[in-house]
């Protein structure tokens, strides 16, 4: 059976907004996650499992289209556009033309290995599950035997590493009146999830992965996907000048035109792009710096991800924060990533203060902000995109605008 599928539809169109700030301008999937973007490590492995993939665009489209154009190394690529945001199910009713009787459905926002995508060609009905430790986060599933019986979407009272459903699946072109048979009440969405009951009746599987799935569901996902896809990392790729008395420990790639100036230490797992240039005394633990960054002399840099053009002063301390493209950083700037009282961080989602089950999250600050001289971000903060901090400041909440 494994042959039958040639195709995959790639949901991409939602506009992610509990990934603010740093989808404020761009889809979720073209988020680098280890300095790739998330839909070009799904492509990557799908490569030599289907011929041809067709992305559902909407908020932002274009930036996909630019990026990937109409093929990914092998696998050919069509676009469609779900032209107002109707729900997952409404995205796959806009792709059904271009697709055959038999497709994966993957979710554009989320990491997969191509082991896991693997076990759905085993069967024509099937759902990719995963544990996780906060199922609650996500549609639990009720199973009798191989079988998929419900899926319970987020139930509070989920135990910790309940089997949770990965938004990917094996179809067959039965959903798409199954979809149509679904009448939204009081302009409520179509969600794909809506034809469960329909699909289970006709024999929905499942199977599961225990470490080919990590989802990009809130901004700190970026930093738990990353350490996840550089925990892989080995070896070493150096590209450009080294100075003395530097120090390189573990697995480190570097990009072409990189400058690592004297004294500095790098302690992989580390990712650099092309054209970093770190400054004397600073050090580097477990980052995924973008292209075009610059980092100041005496800083220290721990479990971030830097996104390209940012510019980062000197004597700045960050500690598991995410860096929009274009950002400014001056000089003294320091995050703090655990709470005083040492219990996990909180951080404000959608209004709600969400928490993150990490003990140490630090800031996410949105493209083109300006962080002025001095300042101290506390663990969990949101700077929006192109927001200003006057120097010396304290953020203890989430800075909305300018």
């Amino acid at each position: 059976m494994k042959g039958d599928i040639k195709e995959a539809v790639i949901l991409c169109a939602g506009r992610s907004t509990r990934t603010y700030p740093m989808t404020l301008r761009k889809p979720k999937p073209m988020l680098k996650i280890a300095n790739r973007r998330i839909i070009e490590h799904l492509l990557m492995q799908l490569q030599g499992l289907v011929e041809r993939v067709v992305i559902v665009i909407g908020f932002e489209g274009q930036q996909l289209v630019r990026a990937l154009g109409k093929r990914f190394n092998d696998v050919q690529i069509t676009y469609v556009e779900q032209k107002e945001q109707r729900g997952t199910g409404d995205a796959l009713l806009t792709a059904q033309n271009h697709l055959s009787e038999r497709f994966l459905m993957l979710n554009g926002d989320d990491l997969l290995k191509r082991a896991a995508i693997e076990l759905l060609l085993r069967h024509e009905l099937c759902v990719l599950a995963s544990p996780h430790p906060q199922p609650w986060r996500f549609g639990v599933l009720m199973t009798e035997g191989e079988f998929v019986k419900a899926i319970l979407e987020k139930p509070k009272d989920a135990p910790p590493n309940s089997i949770v459903s990965t938004g990917a699946y094996a179809l067959t072109g039965a959903v798409f009146e199954m979809l149509r048979r679904i009448q939204p009440i009081d302009g409520r969405e179509v969600m794909f999830t809506d034809i469960i009951p329909m699909l289970s009746s006709l024999g929905l599987r499942y199977e599961v992965t225990n470490d080919g799935w990590m989802p990009v569901t809130y901004p700190w996902d970026i930093l738990l996907c990353t350490d996840w896809l550089m925990s892989e990392m080995y070896g070493r790729n150096i590209g450009g000048h080294i100075g003395s008395n530097v120090k390189l420990i573990g697995p480190i790639e570097m990009g072409s035109n990189c400058y690592v100036g004297s004294g500095a230490i790098i302690h992989g797992p580390c990712k650099l792009g092309d054209s970093v240039n770190i400054g004397e005394r600073t050090i580097v633990r477990s980052c995924a710096i973008g292209d075009n960054v610059t980092i100041g002399h005496g800083c220290e840099l721990n479990g971030c991800v830097i996104y390209d053009g940012a510019r980062i002063g000197n004597n700045v301390r960050l500690k598991r924060s995410v860096v929009g493209d274009g950002v400014k950083i001056c000089d003294g700037v320091s995050t703090l990533s655990e709470t005083e009282s040492g219990v996990t961080v909180t951080s404000v989602i959608k209004g709600e203060a969400v928490d993150t089950g990490l003990k140490e999250v630090g800031a996410f600050i949105g493209d083109g902000a300006f962080i002025g001289e001095g300042c101290k971000l506390m663990a969990g903060v949101k700077v929006w995109a192109e927001a200003y901090i006057p120097p010396y400041c304290t953020v203890e909440a989430d800075v909305i605008e300018g």
